[in-house]
């Protein structure tokens, strides 16, 4: 990864729904760290493509995530924006 992370998840999402086709990709969502609170990461697993970094708009780390379908992670709990979410 490009971010050194602590405290962060991470889930593996597919491009299709039948399992022989998929093409895996990691992704490591937020974390505690330099820049890592507000930012993914997404690897190709497939292609063996580098780590490529991603802002997004709230800062999390703390929390869990599980994958809820083959496209789609869903983010449970930890400290977001500074403050102890138990939001999802």
């Amino acid at each position: 990864m490009k971010a050194n992370r602590e405290f962060f998840s991470i889930n593996e999402v597919s491009d299709s729904q039948e399992w022989d086709q998929r093409n895996y990709t990691l992704v490591a969502i937020g974390g505690f760290g330099s820049d890592a609170e507000n930012s993914l990461e997404y690897f190709n697993l497939e292609i063996g493509s580098e780590w490529i970094k991603v802002p997004m708009p709230f800062r999390i780390w703390g929390h869990c995530s599980i994958q809820i379908s083959y496209q789609e992670i869903m983010i449970i709990g930890g400290v977001l924006d500074g403050h102890v979410s138990n939001n999802i």
